[in-house]
């Protein structure tokens, strides 16, 4: 038998070594990291949006240098700089679990809260981000202005990611406008085409009414409590339990304002022609980034700073989650633009995502326990966009290979490729609400957090009919009614308009028969997006909803401003 012995000096005297030194110096960049970001923790913080603003601004250096015949090495820079990002946002959540108790608390004087909620989302838009970037490999249709939506692409992020750590009304009111911005820019980025810019401009004109419309019930909100950060309004509305008229003024123009940002309804008018003018990769970010941002900024808003007064704001939201809903179905059915039907598309999931606030602003303030109602629309957030960016992926592929926006242009897809009719059908079930895919699970945690946490309809609107009346009970059953018959209409509309069409009908001319076959990062785009709608509704169900209530923010453990 062959001995070993001999090669023994070689491990002992060699690998092990080499080996250790090794360990050693990959250690020593994580020992200094934790040192210093102990010792400066206010920077450390922000450090993932740090890494990725100096990525968007050396990628403008460099196109000002070298133009754009570096694009693709442009795109790995904004890649790596979404990298750094997820990268510190993990070890935000190691540091935080080591050393803060899982909840950094306030920062900057309560301008920004780290918390596990607002690490989430950052980690959401993360995701969503590189998922999306893999489409610009090869394609083709987005030639202008290239590298100019890679730097505001870039910025948006950061502003998202301070929007959604934001604690305070100033703060949210500096970064919503800021993203804002990116967004105008964004839209009419195709400068010599038309509905382009008439996009952009209805966008900047609703834009420039809610801003004005929020900025005015914030400063309604400072005139009456003094303060501007979430956590002391809340302690002063609880200890004043006033439903003055100026707060309830504030509130409503808090909600209208944020409800244009977001689109939904009634505040959604601009939103089908938005979509409709804007090129497909910039529909594909503004149908999902702005949401997850103005979503979670939304939640922290009415359940940090108003929620002791949440008889006033939850009929309010309820009814306009119920006409979202209703408009969102009844729209989808009669669109031939792909733009325009997941733009109504998007108003009906906003609608189902409002649902889980309403349940959610009634669990115990007092109590560290988490809220169904939290938990159930942040899980119907990350479904939301994960199958959201997974039609928008398929539909881009569908116009570089020769469709276009109209819907028909589908017709056919299984011949040209079954992997892109697979993933786009499997993403469009879970908007369906369909199992073994997340989106029915979220639309499941959504229904039960409804019923679940209503034991008396009456308590939605005991400030209009007072407690436990005999009217509030019969509205909250009737809703009931509503929300299961509404389950019941998107079946038709995504079979008709999406599944029919990829199976079953002919092309609608020869060059749409051909076989195409997108590139390996393309279909490693579009198989993250169908494989989180698929796999995590089928598998890992358990691991995500933990991971989900992970995000729960409203507990004791926020720092000397959460009492």
């Amino acid at each position: 038998m062959l001995s070993l012995a001999p090669l023994d000096w070689l491990f002992t005297g060699f690998v092990e070594p080499f080996w250790s030194r090794l360990d050693y110096l990959w250690q020593q960049p994580v020992i200094y990291l934790d040192y210093w970001s102990w010792n400066n923790q206010p920077y450390y913080l922000f450090l993932p949006e740090i890494f990725l603003a100096v990525s968007a601004v050396l990628v403008l250096l460099l196109d000002l240098i070298y133009g754009r015949k570096y694009f693709f090495a442009y795109v790995w820079i904004i890649i790596a700089g979404l990298m750094a990002n997820f990268a510190m946002t993990i070890h935000l959540m190691y540091t935080t679990s080591r050393y803060f108790g899982y909840g950094l608390g306030t920062w900057w004087g309560g301008i920004e809260t780290i918390d596990p909620y607002a690490i989430f989302f950052k980690q959401l838009l993360d995701w969503g981000d590189f998922t999306l970037l893999m489409i610009l490999f090869a394609y083709g249709k987005h030639r202008e202005n290239r590298t100019e939506f890679l730097v505001l692409f870039a910025i948006a992020t950061v502003a998202f990611d301070l929007m959604v750590g934001s604690s305070d009304l100033m703060a949210i009111f500096v970064m919503t406008e800021f993203s804002s911005i990116t967004l105008y820019i964004l839209i009419c980025t195709y400068r010599r085409n038309a509905r382009s810019l008439e996009a952009a401009l209805k966008f900047f004109l609703t834009g420039t009414l809610s801003t004005a419309i929020l900025l005015f019930g914030m400063a309604l909100v400072y005139g009456y409590t003094g303060q501007t950060n979430l956590f002391d309004m809340k302690a002063l509305l609880y200890n004043v339990r006033d439903f003055h008229p100026m707060v309830v003024a504030s509130m409503i123009l808090i909600i209208v304002g944020l409800a244009y940002k977001i689109g939904i309804a009634p505040f959604h008018q601009y939103v089908p022609d938005t979509y409709e003018g804007s090129p497909t990769i910039i529909t594909a970010f503004l149908a999902i980034f702005p949401k997850i941002a103005g979503f979670a900024v939304l939640m922290r808003i009415f359940l940090v700073g108003f929620i002791y007064l949440r008889e006033i704001w939850q009929p309010f939201v309820l009814l306009m989650a119920l006409y979202s809903i209703l408009i969102g179905n009844v729209m989808c059915i009669r669109q031939t633009s792909f733009k325009r039907f997941m733009a109504w598309s998007g108003i009906n999931h906003i609608g189902w995502i409002m649902l889980g606030l309403v349940s959610a602003g009634l669990f115990d303030p007092n109590q560290v326990e988490v809220s169904l109602g939290l938990m159930a629309s942040v899980y119907y957030m990350l479904a939301y966009t994960f199958m959201t960016l997974g039609v928008f992926l398929v539909q881009m592929l569908n116009e570089v290979s020769g469709g276009d926006d109209r819907l028909d242009t589908l017709n056919g897809l299984a011949r040209r490729n079954v992997f892109l009719a697979g993933a786009i059908t499997i993403c469009t079930m879970g908007l369906m609400g369909l199992p073994p895919t997340t989106g029915f699970w979220a639309k499941l945690f959504i229904i039960e957090s409804y019923l679940a946490r209503f034991d008396s309809g009456g308590m939605l609107f005991d400030a209009f009919f007072g407690q436990g009346s005999a009217i509030g009970q019969t509205l909250y059953e009737a809703s009931i009614v509503f929300i299961f018959v509404m389950l019941a209409i998107p079946l038709y509309y995504y079979t008709y308009h999406i599944i029919r069409r990829v199976w079953v009908l002919e092309p609608i001319h020869p060059e749409l028969a051909k076989p195409y076959l997108p590139i390996v990062f393309q279909r490693a785009g579009v198989l993250v997006s169908a494989g989180i709608t698929l796999l995590l509704g089928i598998k890992f169900t358990d691991s995500l909803y933990n991971y989900v209530v992970g995000s729960w923010f409203l507990n004791s453990d926020l720092g000397p401003l959460a009492s």
